[in-house]
């Protein structure tokens, strides 16, 4: 029998700095029925990281700055865990590789990555959304039945020994 502490891998963080984009995001994932989340940056990413968070969506522009506080976040999560990103990217006449170097950024810290490139249609964007955390409770489905796992060989382990012990 597996026993949840509760909702998990539901939340979707948008970290989004400029503007309002962060909460026309969040606007419109919640009337697709996801439950949002909005922060402003990569810092804030990393303290809001838990098991709600089902995938993190994040700007380039996001990116800027010092990722050691994401960085350690990520590294603390467990070894089955591995919290789905998703990196919107802009083509900038002005600047032509941010867009590669926040992949860059990002890629150092997870493979769970997916990229998509700005403007993009909203079916789209929530097509996106759903695939990261419909993995990401794959990724919980699959702790719950290591764990199992671990409760019958435990369980057998100790059967074992009762049967030894007796014999």
């Amino acid at each position: 029998m597996t026993h949840r502490r509760g909702p998990e891998g539901f939340r979707v963080l948008v970290a989004a700095p400029f503007g309002r984009d962060a909460d026309n995001v969040a606007r419109l994932l919640a009337e697709h029925g996801f439950q949002t989340r909005a922060v402003a940056d990569a810092q804030a990413v990393a303290a809001e990281l838990d098991d709600q968070t089902g995938v993190v969506l994040i700007t380039e522009e996001a990116l800027r700055g010092k990722l050691e506080t994401l960085r350690t976040a990520l590294a603390a999560q467990p070894a089955w865990s591995e919290t789905p990103f998703i990196l919107l990217v802009s083509r900038n006449a002005y600047r032509p590789r941010a867009g590669e170097i926040a992949r860059l950024a990002l890629a150092d810290l997870t493979t769970n990555l997916i990229v998509l490139e700005r403007p993009l249609g909203s079916l789209s964007l929530v097509s996106a959304v759903d695939t990261a955390l419909r993995a990401r409770r794959r990724q919980f489905d699959l702790r719950d039945r290591l764990a199992e796992l671990d409760h019958s060989r435990a369980a057998l382990a100790a059967s074992e020994a009762e049967v030894r012990l007796i014999a």
